[in-house]
């Protein structure tokens, strides 16, 4: 997990204690995301959209993914920094570091249930 910007070995561990080796209970990152308390609520009747909270889920986690999603956001060279300016154009500071930590956790599944670790598409690893 060590190969994302932003997280350290603190941060690998405590996503490690709070996710477990296994994430073969959860069937789709969706799951992950809706357990761990990172998606928006969807409350709409009539055309009208009321007050959309999130979940509580699991707090640990949700603040150390929003220290990784700092942390990202701020450096220039990886992927999470173009998301960061294309979110920062239309979101307020919250909810655009709510977007990075729902990216890195979907990058955390992926890598613990491939068993890869991550590539950045702005880096040329070959040269």
């Amino acid at each position: 997990m060590q190969t994302i910007f932003g997280v350290s070995v603190k941060a690998a561990m405590i996503l490690m204690a709070e996710l477990g080796p296994d994430l073969s209970d959860f069937r789709s990152t969706g799951a992950l995301c809706s357990w761990a308390g990172m998606c928006p609520g969807n409350n709409e009747s009539a055309g009208k959209k009321k007050n959309g909270r999130t979940s509580k889920g699991n707090k640990y986690l949700r603040r150390i993914l929003g220290e990784i999603a700092q942390a990202g956001g701020v450096e220039r060279r990886v992927t999470f920094r173009k998301s960061y300016k294309i979110l920062k154009l239309d979101a307020a500071t919250r909810g655009l570091l709510w977007r990075l930590a729902i990216k890195v956790l979907i990058c955390v599944y992926h890598m613990l249930t491939k068993l890869v670790p991550y590539k950045d598409i702005s880096v040329d690893y070959e040269a």
